[in-house]
């Protein structure tokens, strides 16, 4: 868990570095840059796209395990409740689940714990905020894992959460990053456009020599 989430961090702070970069290199639209450049900036714009796909996709995995962890509790709890239902008052009938809940939040404090962490990690908002995603997520999460009133509503509901469940499952085998965007690693992609980086480097000293002489 620590390193998956340390990945997503790593891949978020990247992001928002090389969308610092492409900010300043956007200011000059109404230069005509360099075709070298011009390669370049693309080159940067594809690492960018291949870091996001990359970041999905890995936030898709955890989401899909966390999916199918939610599954198996919505059929457990649903078909204890409703056997209860089916034997007792609504009122006892949600008292007497209510060990049940708690072992089932238990059982998947794991999974809430990766979810949270992932949000945080991956949040391009102010630190300590939650990603776009994790709000819709954690919906789905409450409503498998906390009982509610009436509580005959609760069995009631459970093909409609299995369905939000299943989307997620399915999502993450549609998201299937492409890697061959960019490069893995900042080295590799400076040995590809070294000229690019050298032009640069010379043009900043003619600038500096321009400037002060």
């Amino acid at each position: 868990m620590i390193k998956i989430n340390s990945v997503v961090e790593r891949l978020s702070l990247s992001a928002k570095y090389i969308r610092n970069s492409l900010i300043i290199l956007d200011r000059e639209k109404g230069e005509v840059l360099l075709p070298e450049i011009a390669q370049w900036q693309l080159a940067i714009k594809n690492q960018l796209e291949m870091i996001n796909q990359v970041k999905r996709y890995l936030i898709s995995i955890a989401l899909s395990s966390s999916a199918v962890e939610l599954e198996k509790l919505n059929a457990e709890l649903t078909n204890n409740s409703e056997n209860l239902l089916s034997l007792v008052r609504e009122k006892l009938a949600q008292q007497t689940m209510q060990p049940h809940f708690v072992q089932a939040n238990q059982e998947y404090q794991y999974y809430f714990s990766l979810n949270e962490n992932l949000s945080l990690a991956s949040s391009t908002a102010r630190r300590n905020s939650h990603a776009a995603w994790y709000k819709d997520w954690n919906e789905i999460e409450k409503e498998v894992l906390v009982s509610m009133d009436p509580f005959s509503n609760y069995p009631s509901n459970s093909l409609n959460r299995a369905k939000k469940l299943k989307s997620f499952i399915k999502k993450a085998n549609e998201i299937i990053p492409n890697l061959e965007l960019g490069s893995s690693s900042l080295h590799l992609f400076i040995s590809k456009y070294g000229s690019t980086y050298n032009l640069i480097e010379k043009l900043n000293r003619d600038r500096m020599l321009f400037i002060y002489g």
